[in-house]
């Protein structure tokens, strides 16, 4: 049997949901390297930047539960980089491996290349889990760099890995 979920614009009522999904990465792995958990405003503050500047904030839902999130922000805030975002993708702890961040992902691509973005850029903390890495590879993202020992973790060094996708 198929896992259906539908993939939709985020709003403000799947914020709470998008929190706590984003809570458990922050307080239980290294996919984030924040670790203070974020604060509802945080939360609403970062969606209100994502669609203040016209990019895409995008949920994944399965029987009307958001399973998963995903959104970009430019990669940095120098003008020159103005065609160039950084993704983000979290995927609820219990709905892995079920195509969500597959399809989120490929969503946020098509939506970000709609608007005239050439580069996406996916920076991603690892220590000895490849998985992020390889998922991205999935999506047609290269690595092109690898910071060793950048950040600290859960009393523990963790690298960074850098992957680029050139949009159409």
């Amino acid at each position: 049997m198929s896992f259906s979920f539908s993939i939709e614009d985020a709003k403000i009522a799947d914020l709470d949901a998008v929190q706590e999904i984003y809570s458990y990465y922050v307080e239980n792995t290294i996919a984030t390297l924040e670790e203070k958990k974020p604060s509802k405003q945080d939360i609403m503050d970062n969606y209100e930047t994502v669609l203040s500047k016209s990019l895409p904030f995008i949920v994944a839902k399965h029987e009307g539960k958001v399973v998963g999130f995903s959104y970009a922000l430019p990669f940095r805030k120098r003008s020159a980089y103005r065609y160039t975002l950084e993704e983000s993708i979290y995927v609820h702890k219990d709905y892995l491996r079920k195509g969500i961040a597959t399809a989120l992902a490929t969503d946020l691509i098509r939506k970000c290349s709609e608007v005239g973005y050439k580069q996406m850029i996916a920076v991603i903390v690892i220590d000895s889990d490849d998985y992020s890495v390889d998922f991205h590879k999935t999506v047609g993202f290269e690595e092109k760099g690898r910071l060793e020992k950048v950040g600290y973790k859960f009393n523990r060094w963790v690298d960074t890995v850098l992957m680029q996708k050139t949009l159409n």
